[in-house]
């Protein structure tokens, strides 16, 4: 069901119902948008310790510069196949 027609069923509930499930329907797309954004920030991170690794900067340096600990540095050199 696209969205628009999700919108109409919701416009039909009586007045009660509709405010639950808006603030429900609410909730949940902030928690998509939020966990989208999440994941967008990992793959950022995970790019700039494996563009700084191909660079030859060490894991201390990594860290350093990305704000993470060396163990966090290891662990996305571990998941790309870099260590």
């Amino acid at each position: 069901m696209e969205k628009k027609d999700k919108e109409k069923e919701i416009e039909k509930l009586p007045s009660p119902i509709k405010s639950d499930v808006m603030t429900a329907y609410d909730t949940l797309i902030k928690q998509g948008m939020e966990k989208g954004m999440e994941k967008g920030m990992e793959k950022g991170l995970e790019r700039g310790v494996i563009n700084f690794h191909k660079k030859d900067f060490t894991i201390p340096e990594i860290a350093d510069i990305m704000e993470i600990s060396t163990e966090k540095v290891k662990e996305i050199l571990k998941r790309s196949g870099l260590s």
